[in-house]
């Protein structure tokens, strides 16, 4: 038998929505999804730390943030870089108090035919995406584990089960992050710690937007989403916000996919 959330933990995350709530590390928040969950987890309360490589935009949204009454610190962090993410954590802890969730989001994108790929772009989309993410979340689950628990929410893909023309390096790092999420679940499932997967399908994003705008691509992507439509990213920080609040106490290990259906025929 498991142990469920301690006393205090339990109370910080049944009132963490309201006031001063649990203190969320996002990597790669300076823009698209990243940026949208900031500041949607912000405006239900939570205090957010602002990780990415990109402090131009960091800035930017930690003024959303703030512009919308919420809290947040923005702090330059590479995921592929241990000691950055650690310090990135530190400091979040520093200004807030200790992380009780954790979105390790941070991603790239690399298209094309596999044979025409070389293998060190394919390792900097891996470093970045499941590596990165491996980094990201052991980070926060030491201080998790250490302290009264918390949630984890690492960001996949429909990719990750779905084989896609040119898409080889993204949908093997997405795969992969599937699978670290259900060991890093049973892993610390008795030990007060959840790790969810969200599997969003395709969305308008920075990161794709060139992609997008051949209108063959988009056609083809939309015409795999029964429900007609690309994702909008707002319509992620619900789902991610369950998974961080203690309603899903008992969920961990879990795939929970935001994609219009992409994954039912």
């Amino acid at each position: 038998m498991g142990v469920g959330p301690s006393e205090e933990a339990a109370g910080r995350w049944s009132s963490g929505w309201d006031g001063r709530g649990p203190v969320v590390a996002i990597t790669g928040a300076s823009k698209g999804i990243g940026r949208t969950l900031a500041v949607g987890l912000a405006r239900k309360g939570a205090r957010v730390g602002i990780l990415s490589r990109d402090v131009e935009k960091m800035a930017a949204v930690r003024a959303e943030v703030e512009a919308a009454g919420g809290e947040a610190v923005a702090v330059r962090t590479d995921v592929t870089d241990e000691a950055s993410v650690e310090a990135a954590l530190d400091e979040l802890t520093a200004a807030f108090g200790p992380v009780t969730g954790a979105i390790a989001n941070a991603g790239i994108t690399e298209v094309g035919p596999a044979e025409k790929m070389s293998a060190s772009t394919f390792r900097r989309v891996v470093d970045t995406n499941l590596t990165g993410v491996f980094i990201t979340a052991t980070a926060a689950g030491r201080r998790m584990l250490d302290g009264s628990g918390g949630s984890i929410v690492l960001i996949g893909s429909t990719f990750a089960s779905s084989a896609i023309v040119d898409w080889a390096a993204y949908s093997a790092s997405k795969a992969g992050v599937l699978q670290l999420g259900r060991v890093l679940a049973l892993e610390w499932a008795k030990r007060g710690v959840r790790v969810n997967m969200v599997c969003p399908t395709a969305a308008l994003t920075d990161q794709n937007r060139a992609l997008m705008q051949d209108e063959s691509f988009r056609a083809g992507i939309v015409s795999r989403i029964p429900m007609g439509r690309l994702l909008e990213t707002e319509e992620l920080v619900g789902p991610v916000a369950f998974l961080l609040s203690d309603e899903a106490s008992m969920v961990t290990g879990q795939a929970l996919y935001v994609d219009g259906g992409w994954t039912l025929p």
